[in-house]
Parts: C-alpha cells; sequence; structure tokens
C-alpha cells in the first residue's frame, strides 16, 4: 500500500500557484509571516532585557497568524506528510501479516 495524500496537495496547490498572481500573493503572505515571527521574537527579547515579562502568550499568537497565514503552502503538506507516512507504515504492517 503506498499512500501519497502530499502528492495530490501539490498537484492542487502548484496548479492554483500557476494561476495569475495567486502563486505570488502566497510568497509575499509567506515572507510577511515570516517577517511578523522574527519581529514578535526580537520584541520578546527587548522585553526581557528591559525587566518586563510579558510571557510567552504574544509569541503562541503570533505563531499561531504565522502558520494560519503559511497554511496551505507549508503546513498542510507537512501534516500530508506525516498522515502518508503512519498510512505506509501501517500498510508495510498489515501487508507483512
Amino acid at each position: 500500500m503506498n499512500s501519497n495524500l502530499s502528492g495530490g496537495w501539490s498537484t492542487f496547490w502548484n496548479g492554483l500557484a500557476g494561476s495569475g498572481g495567486f502563486g505570488t500573493l502566497m510568497t509575499v503572505l509567506s515572507i510577511v509571516a515570516a517577517v511578523f515571527i522574527v519581529f514578535v521574537i526580537v520584541k520578546m527579547i527587548f522585553a526581557k532585557f528591559r525587566g518586563r515579562n510579558e510571557g510567552l502568550g504574544s509569541l503562541g499568537w503570533a505563531l499561531l497568524v504565522a502558520a494560519i497565514i503559511v497554511m496551505p503552502s507549508v503546513v498542510i503538506p507537512l501534516f500530508l506528510r506525516i498522515v502518508d507516512a503512519i498510512i505506509n507504515m501501517i500498510g508495510g504492517i498489515a501487508s507483512g501479516v
């Protein structure tokens, strides 16, 4: 048994990304998400140096927002690769029995 969910998603996503300016938009959004995360981390480090403890709440929210922004191009393929590995492992065990 050979599962390829991530391959199907890649085909679908590349088809969307190739149409018009959608791929460019997703690239820009990914860059914005990365800059946002760096900004929040730097802000948190400076707050620590100034003696203010803001906790990890702001970092958690920043990571959540960034993950939602890059979800179609990063998070979903990663999740599907993990699911593929689990399905293939179960299929390998089942075929060996």
